[in-house]
């Protein structure tokens, strides 16, 4: 039971990717994408540290069950939302395993995760002010798969 999807940064077997329990629908996903682009977080950053950085957001966003793997080892067929194939643009350039009939296009949700997911950026490129998490304090919090 979740919300489940894997992004798969590239389309080997083996890339980097990420699995989400919960938060996979495609609003979710396009949020926390534009917010990476908007923010610039992720500039320069290819493959495995690309992965690493957008998981990283997704777990200050989500708060929990945030994996960080290889495209292999994630659950891609999994019932719900399935796979996602990521540029390095941070745009979805493909899907697998994912019903139309249940996708999931929300303007006004993909803009307010977005501008939350914001606000996780800024924190973490600021961790001196008292109370925010830093880069490495939201690394900690995704789980190796």
């Amino acid at each position: 039971m979740g919300n489940r999807a894997v992004l798969s940064f590239g389309t080997a077997v083996q890339a980097p990717a990420i699995y989400l329990h919960w938060n996979g629908g495609r609003a979710s996903v396009e949020g926390i994408l534009e917010a990476c682009k908007e923010t610039k977080c992720t500039a320069g950053l290819r493959g495995a540290a690309l992965a690493d950085r957008v998981a990283a957001v997704a777990v200050g966003f989500i708060g929990s069950s945030v994996y960080r793997g290889r495209a292999d080892q994630c659950d891609c067929d999994n019932g719900d939302n399935g796979l996602y194939i990521i540029g390095q643009n941070l745009a979805i350039t493909g899907r697998l395993y994912a019903d139309p009939a249940r996708e999931e296009i929300d303007a006004e949700k993909t803009a307010g995760i977005r501008d939350t997911c914001r606000e996780v950026i800024n924190d973490a490129q600021s961790p001196e002010i008292l109370g925010r998490r830093s880069w490495a304090a939201l690394a900690e919090l995704v789980q190796q798969n």
